[in-house]
C-alpha cells in the first residue's frame, strides 16, 4: 500500500490497512514482525550473488540496497523473501545451515496463498525493504532504513 499498489483483502481490512498507514511506516515495524517467517542460515561467501538470482526469491533488506541507492554495502550478506513452497529446494541446492554460529543469508518465508510480490519480481519495493532494515539488530542497517523512508 506504501508503494501505491493495490492491496488484496477485504474492504475492511484495506480499510483499515490505509488507516495504519496515514500514520507512517517507521510506527508500525513491530506490528509487521508477522509478516513473513524469519529463517537464518550460513552459505558459503561464493554463493551469495548466485543465492540472490534463485528463481523466486526476490531480493530486500541489505541484498535491495543498491538497486535502491542507498549508501551502505553489505557484500558479505544475502537477504530476501521466498515461498514456503520453494524453502527447501533452495536450501538443498546451496547447503544452507541453519545451525551456523555466524549466519549470512535471512530469508524470510511467505505463505504460497500470502505471496504478496509479482512473477519475475527481482527487488522488493522501497517500503518493504524500509522495514526490513528498520527490523534489524544492525544500527547501521536501521539507519539505512530510515533513509529510505524519506525517500517516500
Amino acid at each position: 500500500m506504501a508503494s501505491g499498489v493495490e492491496i488484496k483483502g477485504s474492504a475492511v481490512n484495506r480499510f483499515r490497512a490505509r488507516q495504519r498507514a496515514e500514520d507512517g511506516i517507521e510506527p508500525l515495524v513491530g506490528k509487521l514482525a508477522s509478516r513473513a517467517e524469519r529463517h537464518h542460515f550460513y552459505a558459503h561467501p561464493s554463493v551469495l550473488g548466485e543465492l540472490l538470482e534463485y528463481p523466486g526469491i526476490v531480493a530486500s533488506g541489505v541484498s535491495a540496497l543498491g538497486y535502491h541507492k542507498v549508501d551502505l554495502v553489505a557484500v558479505d550478506q544475502a537477504e530476501g523473501y521466498i515461498r514456503r513452497s520453494d524453502l527447501a529446494s533452495m536450501i538443498d541446492e546451496y547447503a544452507l545451515d541453519n545451525a551456523a554460529d555466524r549466519p549470512n543469508v535471512q530469508l524470510r518465508v511467505v505463505d504460497d496463498e500470502y505471496w504478496p510480490f509479482e512473477a519475475r519480481q527481482r527487488y522488493a519495493p522501497l517500503p518493504i525493504v524500509a522495514v526490513d532494515l528498520l527490523d534489524s539488530h544492525d544500527e547501521r542497517s536501521r539507519r539505512a532504513g530510515q533513509e529510505l523512508l524519506y525517500q517516500l
